[in-house]
């Protein structure tokens, strides 16, 4: 699910991806427990990661377009927006996961795995934001050191800088837990996967970011965790990390 205001990326096209939860505010929607406390409490009662903001405003500040992507259901969309909003962030577009789909018998892609799982999600979410935007001159991606961020950013970072074929790519990635789809996914992520390839291939992009939030106890686990893949983990030098 995606909502957007008005917007026009100018040239030179910049664009910013943050992830909402655990990275730009410390919620907690990890077990069935906790998603249904949180629909008890406002948004504006978790803690505001501070660092967070102050890096998102400084890519904001310097002209990129800024995106929020969160794995949240979709009817936490005005709570976002409105903690958004509070917080002087206006996103062009807001992209949440679309529960109404996974139980929808005609139309959607995500299942009920995809409740709890959230790397297809996001990964198909990315493809979508870049398809529809082309290939930005610069990509700034932000997340957090709890799910899986990391490795769907190097996911992308190894079509978008070093032009991997998304066939081979895709191949690996989808022999993983969190990626197995049903046939519907495959075809219908493949086909925008090959397109987001053929875009980087002629497009110009000369600078990706990628910013992991950690805390103080995860950090030096973060930064030595290892991928599966060589072609991943080759795009590790990609992943500034910070304390927040």
């Amino acid at each position: 699910m995606g909502t957007y205001l008005p917007y026009r990326i100018e040239s030179p096209k910049k664009i910013i991806i943050s992830d909402f939860d655990k990275t730009l505010v410390d919620t907690r929607y990890s077990t069935a427990w906790e998603l249904y406390q949180s629909l008890r409490r406002p948004i504006h009662h978790f803690p505001v990661v501070q660092n967070s903001l102050d890096l998102f405003f400084e890519y904001t500040e310097n002209k990129f377009q800024p995106f929020i992507l969160s794995a949240s259901p979709h009817f936490y969309e005005n709570a976002i927006r409105d903690w958004l909003y509070q917080n002087k962030i206006y996103a062009g577009s807001i992209f949440l996961k679309d529960y109404r789909n996974i139980f929808s018998l005609t139309q959607g892609i995500l299942t009920t795995k995809d409740l709890k799982k959230q790397s297809f999600y996001k990964l198909n979410q990315l493809v979508n934001i870049l398809v529809m935007t082309g290939i930005p001159q610069e990509l700034t991606l932000m997340g957090d050191s709890f799910e899986s961020d990391e490795f769907i950013y190097l996911v992308l970072a190894s079509i978008l800088v070093d032009r991997q074929d998304p066939w081979q790519v895709w191949n690996r990635v989808k022999t993983e837990k969190s990626f197995k789809l049903t046939t519907k996914q495959n075809f219908h992520f493949l086909s925008k996967f090959y397109r987001l390839g053929e875009m980087s291939r002629s497009g110009n992009i000369k600078e990706l970011n990628i910013h992991i939030r950690c805390t103080q106890e995860n950090l030096e686990d973060t930064k030595n965790r290892t991928h599966a893949f060589d072609f991943i983990q080759s795009q590790k030098p990609l992943v500034k990390y910070y304390i927040g």
